[in-house]
């Protein structure tokens, strides 16, 4: 698991704790704020990969996001910053950020805090691991995200000492291999609905991404069908928009488009056709899962889009045998609460605001 626990006070009005499992649906009442917990775990995870993303957070606001980082590579971290005994540590950590009149933000592993930092609008104060601070420091920006800009400007403001500086060394060596991670995760975003053409002009898509709203799903779902090793995947498809009345469904080149087509009980073929919404959505997330990388996190805003409790039921055992082949992290948001009884898998996780 990626992703294990967020925590926000006054945030866009938002005070709570979500904790995480491989599977999260985060339910609850209209405008209660399940969107906005989503916006904030992708916004954080995506600024970490691109520090040009902008990230509001207003005055006396507080957000403290865990992660745990997978066993293999804990190990590889414990083996290279063999500076420090990290023997204890089960690979979880935290980013924490509060605005006030200043900004502190803080890396933690264990509860520990490694790293501190406070930053005023002219200077930045190095809390830990040493105390010093860094006058006529100016950045507009949360400087926990830009690691490695503060330590190559340090020695520019102040001297710091052989122990000292060995100390600082160890600790930005250890947040560099914690932010290397987040930089590494495929956080997908998709919702809050989805729509999208079946028939699409052919060019080339490298990505494996079907876009917000499923706007590239044919292009992606072409590459699946077209791929020998996802044969199993095509099949298990097939299988279930059979039950849904679709034959023969496939998706590859017919003339000058990519489309989805199926055989109908004429034993025509139907090229560019018209699906519904509910069974759109369903691909779309089929698409997506299949097609993700192990340890990403898919994120789904109004993950029930106009289906119905028979195509949620069908979605719920859909995700329950690609996750147990893959180790990917699931967080839906449910507008009908009564849908969460579909998801009764193991490690799964309900938070209702």
């Amino acid at each position: 698991m990626l992703l294990t626990r967020l925590k926000v006070r006054n945030l866009y009005g938002l005070n709570t704790q979500v904790d995480f499992a491989p599977i999260t649906i985060i339910t609850g009442r209209t405008s209660s704020g399940k969107s906005l917990i989503l916006n904030i775990v992708s916004s954080i995870i995506k600024k970490f990969q691109d520090r040009n993303l902008k990230l509001n957070l207003f005055k006396n606001s507080y957000l403290e996001i865990e992660f745990e980082i997978p066993e293999e590579l804990r190990r590889r971290i414990i083996k290279k910053v063999n500076e420090v005994d990290l023997s204890f540590w089960n690979g979880k950590f935290s980013i924490v950020i509060e605005v006030n009149d200043h900004i502190d933000q803080c890396i933690k592993i264990e509860n520990e805090v490694v790293l501190h930092i406070v930053q005023y609008q002219d200077s930045i104060y190095i809390r830990r691991p040493i105390e010093t601070t860094l006058k006529d420091f100016q950045y507009n920006d949360y400087l926990i995200f830009n690691i490695n800009f503060l330590k190559e400007r340090i020695p520019d403001y102040v001297t710091i000492f052989s122990e000292s500086e060995q100390i600082l060394s160890i600790t930005f060596k250890l947040v560099t291999e914690l932010i290397d991670f987040l930089k590494n995760i495929n956080c997908i975003f998709i919702g809050p609905y989805i729509d999208y053409n079946t028939c699409l002009d052919v060019q080339e898509y490298l990505s494996n991404y079907v876009g917000k709203h499923g706007e590239y799903t044919t292009y992606v779902l072409a590459k699946v069908f077209s791929n020998p090793k996802m044969l199993n995947y095509v099949k298990f498809l097939s299988k279930i928009l059979s039950g849904f009345g679709i034959k023969n469904f496939r998706v590859g080149w017919f003339g000058n488009k990519i489309s989805m087509a199926y055989i109908d009980k004429f034993g025509n073929v139907i090229t560019c056709p018209e699906i519904s919404c509910q069974i759109k959505t369903l691909i779309t997330i089929f698409t997506q899962l299949v097609t993700l990388d192990h340890y990403s996190i898919l994120i789904i805003d109004n993950a029930d889009y106009c289906l119905t409790d028979e195509t949620l039921n069908v979605l719920s055992k859909v995700i329950k045998s690609i996750l147990s082949e893959k180790k990917i992290q699931l967080i839906l948001e449910l507008h009908n609460q009564e849908f969460t009884k579909h998801f009764t898998q193991e490690y799964t996780l309900i938070h209702s605001l």
